[in-house]
């Protein structure tokens, strides 16, 4: 049989922090934010600016302390954003009947978009969301 080398030793990791696949640690919380960030935006999908609550709240409270919090933030908000300004284009079109599939792809393709910015955030990755208008910096 081959003998396979024992596998590198890294660090251990000071108390309250956590090792993601992309960075060596990161501060206990950060990923528990920055995941519920992205799927806070779902709580209220269906209420008009109601996907802005959540997490603009998680935004604006949790920046200071967290800085991956901060960079997931403005990501998520400028994806609801732009997913907003794109239903209030496509309602009017709906009278034209081509609105219609594209209130329906933005509804459908916004939950999955949140769930894989959520699974990224997971991993430790910034997910950046396609078509989204950059609003904030």
């Amino acid at each position: 049989m081959h003998d396979l080398p024992p596998p590198p030793v890294s660090a251990p990791a000071s108390p309250g922090s956590v090792p993601t696949p992309n960075s060596s640690v990161v501060p206990a919380g950060t990923v528990q934010w920055t995941v519920l960030c992205h799927l806070s935006g779902l709580l209220a999908f269906n209420m008009a600016f109601g996907n802005l609550i959540g997490p603009l709240v998680i935004w604006l409270t949790q920046r200071g302390e967290f800085p991956e919090v901060d960079r997931h933030g403005k990501e998520v908000i400028n994806f609801h954003l732009s997913w907003l300004a794109y239903y209030f284009i496509s309602i009017p079109l709906c009278l034209f009947l081509i609105g219609v599939p594209l209130v329906l792809a933005l509804y459908v393709s916004g939950i999955a978009l949140s769930c894989i910015g959520a699974y990224k955030a997971s991993e430790g990755e910034l997910f950046r969301y396609p078509l989204t208008i950059r609003f904030l910096k």
